[in-house]
């Protein structure tokens, strides 16, 4: 069965999540110096701050999705006898060119990214659970956990983070991968090179 290439994919997505992050960036600092010069304060130091968003945030992109693949690919890898997943080449060729396939990625990146909001699911349901549990026999104090009342409705309540959690990660990854894949089909000329086909073979160990 076909494997992903973990550390040349975690490379890539950090790359299309950093695309992403410039648009955040951007629009950061300009709704933010818009707020600011139709408000009451105005144009402040603040505002001059702003713009700090524009190098920060797609290095702060790029980290979570470097992290996000180095951890989905794993478990991808070692799940992937049951997803039977065989397709990791996103190149999309065409007469004169190369490029990603924004939709075929984006996909990919869901499904990598539900792996990763499904195991902050598990830890968030089953840590309430413990919490909650041990409030309710009375072997721990609510107010260590923000006046937990214990066992109650909103445990059942959290079990739906297994489900809800797994979508939402999957929906970020889902927009960031569309918008980062769109700018790098745009500006791919210095990446015109790189390899998309993020399959683990022998030669790419």
């Amino acid at each position: 069965m076909k494997t992903l290439n973990i550390l040349k994919y975690a490379k890539f997505q950090a790359l299309i999540c950093a695309f992403a992050g410039i648009i955040g960036g951007v629009l950061y600092a300009t709704i933010g110096t818009y707020i600011d010069l139709t408000g009451v304060n105005g144009f402040n130091y603040g505002t001059v701050l702003a713009y700090i968003a524009i190098p920060v945030m797609p290095l702060y992109f790029a980290t979570l999705g470097f992290l996000f693949a180095l951890v989905g690919g794993f478990l991808l890898n070692k799940f992937n006898y049951l997803l039977k997943f065989n397709e990791f080449n996103f190149e999309l060729k065409t007469e004169n060119d190369s490029k990603i396939h924004i939709l075929k990625y984006a996909k990919f990146q869901a499904l990598i990214c539900s792996f990763i909001g499904l195991g902050f699911g598990i830890f968030y349901f089953f840590g309430g659970l413990i919490v909650d549990t041990l409030v309710t026999l009375e072997l721990s104090d609510p107010i260590i956990w923000d006046n937990t009342p214990g066992l109650s409705y909103g445990t059942l309540l959290a079990f739906m983070a297994l489900f809800l959690m797994p979508l939402y990660t999957a929906a970020v990854g889902f927009l960031s991968a569309i918008v980062g894949a769109f700018l790098f089909n745009k500006l791919k000329h210095p990446f015109r090179n790189m390899d998309l086909n993020f399959e683990k073979t022998k030669n790419n160990d």
